[in-house]
């Protein structure tokens, strides 16, 4: 029966998977395993339901129940996936705990969000296994942010 319910789970948008935990203790169980399972976060993929205002609010949800294991994030949007979408912020405690919690990252691509200069300072602080750093922002000083 739990095999029945990881398929069916495999359909939920991020924010549903992150809310059905509470259903009961045997979805939680059986939706952290999903969680652990996750060895790439990309928010082009995961976050397309999800409104723009509840991005950093999802992003600290999924880093908090992802392993360590993790070993590629990208961040930001992609054009071919929607040209008119708000450009997004990387928030650097986000991507601090990001940082901390993924020792093994591997790839990062970070695509069209704004970073503060705390965020672009914290580049420095990458995992030494990063083997493929990707780019494309606009960096921001703090009094501009919106």
């Amino acid at each position: 029966m739990d095999d029945v319910w990881r398929n069916v789970f495999k359909y939920l948008t991020v924010t549903e998977r992150i809310r059905y935990e509470r259903v009961c203790i045997r979805w939680m169980k059986l939706l952290r395993e999903y969680w652990k399972e996750l060895k790439s976060i990309d928010t082009t993929v995961l976050f397309v339901s999800v409104e723009f205002k509840s991005w950093n609010k999802c992003m600290k949800a999924i880093l908090a129940r992802c392993s360590r294991k993790l070993l590629s994030f990208s961040y930001g949007y992609e054009p071919l996936y929607g040209a008119h979408e708000p450009i997004k912020q990387l928030d650097p405690k986000i991507f601090s705990k990001l940082l901390r919690k993924s020792p093994f990252l591997a790839t990062l691509k970070i695509s069209r969000c704004f970073l503060p200069k705390e965020t672009v300072s914290l580049l420095r602080k990458v995992p030494p296994v990063l083997q493929k750093i990707e780019e494309f922002f606009q960096e921001v000083s703090s009094d501009q942010m919106f």
